[in-house]
Order: structure tokens, then sequence, then C-alpha cells
């Protein structure tokens, strides 16, 4: 199985610092999966668009549909199957 490093916003590659930097500003400290794909900086910066274009989809009322389950608005599949193992009920 191979090991991955997880980077901390120091010992991480030039390029990734800045971006694990938004991160502890927005988290309050780095996701070690964000940590781990600091070893690609175009990965990493993939992966944090794509959040964003999340959020900003999750925040569009005007993406809200009344065919799900109490009228929720839908959710992206990584929260959704993650809620289980964080507890939640929501």
């Amino acid at each position: 199985m191979s090991q991955f490093n997880i980077y901390s916003i120091q010992k991480a590659p030039l390029a990734a610092q800045p971006l694990l930097e938004g991160a502890q500003q927005k988290f309050g400290f780095v996701p070690n999966l964000l940590g781990g794909f600091a070893e690609s900086p175009t990965v990493l910066q993939a992966y944090l668009d794509i959040g964003a274009l999340f959020e900003k989809n999750l925040a569009d009322p005007s993406r809200a549909t009344s065919g799900t389950a109490c009228g929720q608005r839908r959710k992206p599949l990584h929260l959704l199957r993650s809620r289980p193992f964080n507890a939640c009920q929501a």
C-alpha cells in the first residue's frame, strides 16, 4: 500500500502553501486530505475549486427542489456519504 505525505503549510511545496493557508483561514486547521493533495498543487487547486462550486450551488436558493424528501436542497454526494460517519442527522 502506498504511503502519502501529509504536508503542513511550512513543509508543502511552494505553490501549495498559499492554498493551504487559505484552508487554514477557512477551517481553522488544515484538513489531512488537503495536506495530502498538497503533493500536487494542481490537484489541490482543482479540489478547492470543485468545493467552491458545490458551496455556490448549495447557497443558491433557485437550486432547491420540491421533489426531494422534506423539500431539502440537493446536497453533494461527498456530503451525503460522509453524514453517517460524522453522526449527522440531516
